[in-house]
């Protein structure tokens, strides 16, 4: 389940997704302690805007989050500090997990498509 603490009421269209985008936090939920990031359809595409949803995740020491691959192109998930994590090749509509169990901040990217960027920042106890 994906939290945002911004209300899709109170800005218009794109900019409201791109704004939930931007600030939502990975709520794990109460059976698998997991949640999920969208590699977007198009993400491929340097002129587009977002190609994780969301780009940045808050969430707390022992959550998997599984990314999900909605494109039609094959991407990675890979940690941009050398050797933390890489999923290699995630094909269109595959998915791929990891577990996140020490506090920190993680910057990602697509190794083929490397504007894709997003971010994952672990705390120990959930933020608001």
């Amino acid at each position: 389940e994906v939290v945002s603490n911004i209300s899709r009421n109170t800005l218009g269209g794109e900019e409201a997704q791109r704004q939930q985008n931007l600030s939502a936090i990975a709520a794990p939920n109460n059976n698998n302690n997991a949640s999920e990031v969208k590699i977007l359809k198009g993400s491929w595409n340097p002129k587009q805007k977002d190609s994780y949803s969301p780009n940045q995740v808050v969430t707390k020491s022992g959550t998997t989050i599984t990314w999900i691959n909605e494109d039609n192109l094959p991407h990675t998930v890979t940690s941009d500090k050398t050797g933390l994590f890489d999923s290699s090749i995630v094909s269109a509509n595959q998915k791929w997990k990891y577990r996140f169990d020490t506090v920190g901040e993680y910057e990602y990217h697509c190794t083929l498509h490397p504007w894709m960027e997003g971010k994952v920042k672990v705390t120990s106890v959930m933020e608001n």
